[in-house]
């Protein structure tokens, strides 16, 4: 069985792009569309999808799952975005989901991530 630690590199690689592009969409003066939700949530998707047999080896899909459900939010809002004007809380919720990703990749790369998930293995005796 994997570590997961070993693979949070590999987490923060995966998103650090979708992020990157997150932020160009937040940072332009037009207003966010319904295409921007659709390519960030399948983009998260993918990266889940991509990450999911690794973390499931390790036993630990908390991550992955993340990226998915954050993935389908985005989505989902993009599909009401199509039937309605885009809104100011349609923005907010878009930065928002980029803010709790960053803050995920923010733990990871500082080491925080791997040194509290060693902490609960220790504590539950896992492995």
């Amino acid at each position: 069985m994997k570590d997961p630690r070993s693979l949070l590199p590999l987490v923060s690689r995966t998103m650090s792009p979708i992020l990157w592009r997150m932020n160009l969409v937040l940072e332009r003066e037009s207003a966010i569309s319904a295409e921007d939700l659709e390519s960030s949530g399948q983009q998260l998707v993918s990266a889940a999808g991509y990450l999911w047999w690794q973390f499931y080896e390790a036993h630990h899909c908390v991550l992955p799952a993340t990226l998915r459900d954050a993935g389908i939010g985005l989505l989902t809002r993009s599909d009401k975005m199509r039937r309605r004007a885009a809104t100011k809380e349609d923005a907010l919720f878009y930065s928002e989901v980029r803010d709790v990703l960053a803050q995920i990749l923010g733990t990871i790369e500082s080491g925080d991530y791997a040194e509290q998930l060693a902490r609960i293995r220790a504590t539950k005796g896992s492995p």
